[in-house]
């Protein structure tokens, strides 16, 4: 379970009777985040974390014990508003409209997601 907050996200475990707070995973408040959308491979959850301020990817990090962020997609004004989360053959991938009138499409690789396309949506 994933609660939202202006600067932060605050990540909380059931502990078989109520949700607990786990983690806090903070970024600058210019970053705020508006969008979440979680997705696992295998048994390993990963959660994309966007708004107008850029999108980040997170995994569980086992040897932490925490969620790690892996990788961000540059800010060229997203709108984290408009991110839409989708599969294709058990594939997670994301499509978001961006401030270059542009949708940029990404495609999870097994580690990261890449930029498979975009094209102009005026």
């Amino acid at each position: 379970m994933a609660a939202e907050s202006f600067g932060s996200i605050e990540i909380d475990k059931w502990n078989g009777n109520s949700f607990e707070y786990y983690q806090g995973i903070t970024f600058p408040d210019d970053m705020f985040h508006d969008n979440i959308n979680i997705f696992y491979q295998g048994n390993e959850p990963h959660f994309i974390l966007s708004g107008p301020g850029g999108t980040d990817i997170f995994t569980w990090n086992e040897a932490e014990e925490s969620f790690t962020k892996i990788q961000n997609i540059p800010d060229f004004l997203s709108y984290g508003s408009y991110l839409q989360y989708f599969e294709i053959d058990g594939t997670p991938w994301f499509a978001f409209y961006a401030a270059d009138d542009k949708v940029w499409v990404y495609e999870w690789n097994g580690t990261q997601f890449d930029n498979k396309t975009n094209f102009i949506c005026p």
